[in-house]
Formats: structure tokens, sequence, C-alpha cells
């Protein structure tokens, strides 16, 4: 090696070793730009998803990490004051209670209730968010006493737009909007279509809501998320409607697939859902004709003969409108936006979108596939309807990206695995078994 070679060599060699032994500077996000919009203090209007409901209760330890609560914390907005629930939830919230091995076995936390712990604050709650609310309650009080959680969020301050509008110091400069899921959602848990909201119902509604908001807060942004498909929840694609054998595999017989019987006692078709409400009556044997065996409870119980009822099971015609329903509720969303009269300066967060990848072909977070699946999906919590925080912290991020394209804004998006639990309740490992 020539002295030259030999001392670029060396002079190399020794730029790495005072490149090793030199302090790294700790990698650092840009400097948040808000582009147009103004994130200093943020509120949310919506149902159970925006208020962080989970495994069938109200909490303290998953409201804090509701998408709108994270989408704050990211903007740097002002801390958001919140309904907050403790102990177990209200209603004490659903938990693991045997895992392995199957069946699994999930059932509501023993001991009291939860109770409020900021009842009394003296302004409006920053979310605003209602379990069981829809779009016309924004503005309509008259069906708030048919919700006990009127009662605790909305406390008979006035109707919701009023109070996130006129109850705030600050004013809110930002507002996120989620409905539309409760006026598909209430018929279908009840395995109906009876109830639906019309499209021309929800077309007025939500029209008005955003009307009065924007008289009311004139120079507020908005990010509204739309609904997802509610019929591919857990909750309506968990329970198998085939007979399954011992294996957890389809009844074949003759080349031809075994379901299991429905109301009158009639076979269900490929496209019907039983509910997950219904578990308890397979596992007791109804819908498995007299001869066969249900497996579901772990062990052989035989069938009684007896159809599963009208509302344990989501008909395909019922499905099928309900899908309708929810894809022409979405197009409100969008063309209310692209309006030519009346526009409308809204992002549009896409969790239709987000469910869809979610089922299949899932979302895979440092090399682990979430899917929908109940339990082990990792994205519901055990009511098998509402997000688990994992969950949320995906469609806070779904949320950034959209305000990011619509105003320019640069906001980060959070890391989803931050906020894993054992299960959406947070059972404990001993309680979990195994």
């Amino acid at each position: 090696m020539t002295n030259r070679k030999r001392t670029s060599v060396l002079l190399v060699a020794a730029a790495v070793v005072a490149v090793s032994c030199s302090k790294i500077e700790p990698i650092t996000a840009p400097a948040l730009s808000p582009g147009r919009a103004n994130f200093s203090v943020i509120a949310a209007l919506g149902t159970s998803i925006t208020a962080g409901f989970q495994s069938g209760g109200l909490v303290d330890r998953h409201q804090v990490h509701s998408y709108a609560v994270l989408f704050a914390q990211q903007a740097g907005a002002r801390a958001m004051d919140l309904p907050l629930i403790d102990g177990n939830g209200l209603p004490p919230l659903l938990e693991i209670q045997h895992l392995f091995p199957p069946p699994v076995r999930i059932g509501s936390i023993a001991g009291p209730a939860g109770n409020p712990t900021n009842l009394l604050l003296p302004t409006a709650y920053h979310n605003l968010a209602i379990p069981g609310a829809r779009v016309s309650d924004v503005i309509d009080t008259t069906k708030y006493l048919r919700n006990p959680y009127f009662g605790l969020i909305q406390r008979t301050h006035g109707s919701l737009a009023h109070q996130v509008a006129e109850q705030l110091n600050p004013q809110p400069t930002f507002l996120l909007f989620e409905f539309g899921a409760n006026e598909l959602l209430g018929p279908a848990l009840n395995g109906t279509t009876l109830g639906l909201t019309s499209v021309a119902a929800f077309a007025d509604s939500f029209g008005r809501a955003l009307d009065t908001l924007q008289a009311l807060l004139p120079n507020a942004k908005m990010a509204v998320v739309n609904l997802p498909d509610v019929t591919r929840l857990p909750f309506f694609t968990t329970v198998s409607n085939k007979q399954l054998d011992a294996r957890g595999q389809p009844v074949v017989i003759n080349g031809r697939t075994q379901f299991l019987l429905g109301p009158n006692n009639a076979p269900l078709t490929a496209a019907d859902q039983v509910l997950l409400s219904a578990a308890p009556a397979v596992a007791a044997g109804f819908g498995y004709p007299q001869g066969t065996f249900s497996y579901l409870s772990g062990v052989p119980v035989s069938g009684n003969g007896i159809g599963l009822t009208d509302g344990q099971v989501l008909s395909t015609s019922e499905a099928l409108t309900i899908q309708d329903r929810a894809r022409r509720f979405n197009a409100i969303i969008d063309t209310t936006l692209k309006s030519v009269t009346k526009p409308r300066d809204y992002a549009i967060a896409d969790l239709a979108g987000l469910l869809h990848r979610a089922e299949s072909p899932g979302i895979e977070l440092r090399r682990v596939l979430y899917t929908t699946k109940f339990v082990t999906g990792g994205l519901f919590s055990l009511d098998g309807i509402h997000p688990n925080d994992i969950a949320h912290a995906l469609l806070c991020n779904q949320v950034i990206d959209a305000v990011n394209k619509r105003y320019g804004s640069n906001l980060q998006p959070v890391d989803p695995l931050e906020f894993a639990t054992l299960s959406a309740s947070s059972a404990s490992a001993a309680r979990a078994g195994p």
C-alpha cells in the first residue's frame, strides 16, 4: 500500500472514530406548522367512538386515549377537559376472564360501577361526544332525556352546539365532528332495519348541524370523521352462521355446507350474519338441529332444533340495506364538502376506509398484523363494536393525515404501539389466565 493510500485510510478511520465517540443529537420532529388551521383550542362532538367508549363502558383510562385527545396532544392544543369516569367504568367494563384453553370467556369486571370525577366542571367539556348520540342531537335537545349519558356529559347546559361555542373560554379554534354510526347501529344491533334514519333526514340534520356550528364559530376549522360499514364490525362477523364441528370447521354433508337454523327454523344463507349477542344461545344448542352438536362452549352440547330468533340474526337483505345507507351517508358528507352553492371548509377523515383495510389485509405494525378479528385481532375492544386504544391511535393518524392535506399543516403521527394493552379492558394477567 502506498503512503498516500495508507494516509487516506487512516484519515477515514480517524473520522469514523471521531464520529462514533461524539455525542449523537436526538432526532427532533419539525417545528409545528398549523397551515391554514389554528389548533390552539380543540373541541369534539360525536358518538361513543369520539368519547373513547370501550368494552361496553366509559372509563378514564380509555377516555384519555380517544383519537380526539390524541389529536389535540399532537396538535399542541390546550388540554381538553373530559367527562372522566373512574374505577371500573360506567357500566363496569367487560374483561377477559378466561383465555386458554378455548373458548375465551368474557364478563363484566366484578365490583361497583365507576363515578364521574369531573361532573361539577363549571364550563362545558372540550370533548362533548356522547355514547348513543345522533347528528340531530347537535342542535335538538328534545331527545336528551332518553339517554343517561347526556346527563353526565351535556348536564342540561343547553344544546351541544351552543355549549361548544359559548361555554368554552377561549372558544374552540378547531372542531372534530363524528356522527352517523348510531343512526345505523341502533337497529342493526337488534337484527333489524326498523328505525334506520332515512337518507333525507340524515342530510337535513347533518347540514343544519354544520350550518349552526359555522354561524356560531365562523373562524373555526373542522375535521369530519365519516362512518364505517357497521355490518363489518366484529359484533356481526364473529359467530359463524354455519354448523361447526369439534375442530371449528364447517359441517359438510354430501358436498353441502350445513347452516344454522334461523327464524322459523329455516336454515340461514351464506350471507346472513349471526350477532355476537347470540353466542350464548348458540353455545346452548340453539340453531343446531336435533341430532347435531354445538361445540361453541368447548364441550359438545346437543342441538335442540330451535332456530335463532330474528333479533339474533342480521339477514342478507337487512345487511345490504344498512351497507347501502352507510354509503349514502358518506356520500352526503362528501358532497356537502364539495357543494358549490354552500361550500364548507372541512377535512374528511376516512374511518370507513380504515375499517376496510383493517378487515383485509390488516394493518401491519412492526411486523405484527392487526385485524378486526374479535379478541385476537388486536384492534377492537371486548364489546366487538368499539375500537381499542391502538385503533384510536390509528384513527388519530387518519385524522392527522386528512387535516394536513386539507389545511397544509404538518402534524406528526402518533406511534400506535405506545397504546398497546393486554386487552381493551386492561384485564390483569391473573384475570386473563395463562
